[in-house]
C-alpha cells in the first residue's frame, strides 16, 4: 500500500512536471519580442525605400520634362545663348515649375548652357500664272545642357544605415530639341 502511495506521488510529480513544460502562458509575448525587431525593420527599410524612388522618380521627370517648359524665345529668328547663373536659375525654375515635389535646395546645377538658334530655307513654289513665288521654312531649335545634382536624406534612422546620411542622384541634361516651325 505504501508503495501504490509513492508510486501515486511519483506520478503526480511527472503529471505536474509534465503539465508545467506544456503550459504556453507567455511564449506569445517571447515570439512577439523576438519578431518585433525584425518586423519594424523591414518596415523601416521600405518607408525609405519608397521615400527614395518617390524623390529619383520626381526627379527623373523634372529633369526631362524641364527643356519642355522652359520660356525660350519662339518667334525671333537671332541666335542666343545664356550661360552661367542665369541658365542655372532658368533650369531649376522649370523643373521646379514642372514638379512641385522637387527641392530647391537639394537641387545643384552646374555647367547649365541654353543655345538658341534659327536655320531657314528657301524654296519655290510654282504660280498658277507661270513663274514662281519664293518662299522661305524656317526651323527655331533650342539645346539645353547642364549637370544636375539632387541630394536626398532618408526618412528613418533605418535608412540612414542602409542608405548613408544622404544619397545623391545626377544627371547631365542635354536636349536638343525643335521649338518651332514656320514658313513665311
Amino acid at each position: 500500500m505504501v508503495r501504490d502511495i509513492e508510486r501515486i506521488r511519483l506520478k503526480g510529480r511527472v503529471f505536474n512536471l509534465m503539465r508545467m513544460l506544456k503550459n504556453e502562458n507567455g511564449q506569445a509575448l517571447v515570439e512577439f519580442a523576438l519578431v518585433l525587431p525584425l518586423f519594424l525593420t523591414l518596415t523601416f527599410a521600405v518607408i525609405d525605400l519608397g521615400w527614395m524612388m518617390n524623390k529619383y522618380l520626381t526627379f527623373d521627370y523634372a529633369y526631362r520634362n524641364a527643356s519642355w517648359t522652359m520660356g525660350i524665345s519662339y518667334d525671333s529668328d537671332y541666335s542666343q545663348t545664356i550661360s552661367g547663373e542665369s541658365a542655372k536659375k532658368a533650369i531649376k525654375e522649370a523643373m521646379e515649375k514642372t514638379s512641385s515635389l522637387v527641392d530647391e535646395e537639394d537641387l545643384s546645377v552646374s555647367d547649365a548652357k541654353l543655345k538658341c538658334w534659327t536655320e531657314k530655307k528657301d524654296y519655290y513654289t510654282p504660280k498658277s500664272g507661270g513663274g514662281t513665288d519664293q518662299n522661305t521654312k524656317k526651323w527655331r531649335y533650342a539645346q539645353i545642357t547642364a549637370s544636375l545634382v539632387y541630394t536626398v536624406e532618408p526618412l528613418t534612422p533605418v535608412g540612414r544605415v542602409i542608405f548613408g546620411e544622404q544619397l545623391t542622384f545626377t544627371k547631365n541634361l542635354k536636349k536638343n530639341r525643335l521649338i518651332m516651325t514656320k514658313e513665311g
